[in-house]
């Protein structure tokens, strides 16, 4: 029976033929997986936050920055993502072993070798919060933000789709990562792991869809430093 995977993969590698070749054999082994691409360790870096993956694919020989390097970087940040260096060498292995690597992967990189990261990935992932919408279970990770409108909630989520049910925010709020979820304005909640800043002359959030949650004027300051407290900690060793 062929294995489903719902993974949020990052891909980083410098040499085209390589990442052409592993992004084709995730396409065809994982469908349902979400993958980003990144030619360097620099841009990845730029992109990355706690929580946002749950595989990393780190080629170890990059210009600049090598993968051990951005692992460094990546283990302050989030303790927990799943990662495994692709080389063609295991001259990093004991920095691997230090940085909790899973796996050495060479290249060229086979279903096989992919197919058994997959699964020790899957498996090792914390389990996720979630919320019931409609009667379908949806990750707490994958909401962006959430609207109330009139008598219905709007569920804008990751994926740039909207989930709409009946309900009031202030039955859903204790369902909510406290952490994670901030009550900005009677009609929002905002996830701020999706907040890209915060527009200090308009009072809202500028979110990674390119929406704009509204912030309520009097709770400004509030929010503002929730939001700055949020950032401190996403950047902290766990």
């Amino acid at each position: 029976m062929e294995r489903k995977y719902d993974l949020r993969i990052a891909v980083c590698e410098d040499e085209d033929g390589e990442m052409e070749r592993i992004t084709g054999l995730l396409q065809d082994m994982a469908p349902d997986c979400k993958v980003d691409i990144f030619r360097d360790g620099e841009s990845f870096l730029a992109e990355f936050r706690r929580g946002k993956y749950d595989l990393l694919l780190m080629d170890i020989y990059m210009d600049e920055m090598n993968g051990a390097e951005v692992m460094k970087e990546v283990r302050q940040r989030d303790s927990d993502v799943q990662a495994a260096f692709v080389t063609s060498s295991e001259e990093f292995a004991l920095e691997g072993y230090r940085l909790h690597v899973a796996r050495y992967i060479e290249k060229p990189v086979t279903s096989e070798t992919l197919g058994e990261l997959l699964d020790y990935t899957a498996m090792h992932i914390k389990p996720e919060q979630s919320l019931l919408i409609g009667g379908k279970t949806v990750p707490l990770k994958k909401i962006e933000y959430i609207e109330q409108s009139v008598h219905q909630i709007n569920y804008h989520m990751s994926d740039r789709s909207t989930l709409t049910a009946k309900g009031k925010l202030d039955d859903i709020l204790e369902q909510l990562d406290d952490k994670m979820f901030l009550r900005c304005h009677k009609s929002f909640v905002v996830n701020l792991d999706y907040v890209m800043e915060i527009d200090k002359e308009l009072k809202v959030f500028h979110m990674e869809s390119g929406d704009n949650v509204y912030i309520r004027r009097a709770d400004f300051s509030a929010c503002k430093k929730t939001y700055e407290d949020y950032l401190f900690e996403s950047v902290r060793s766990m």
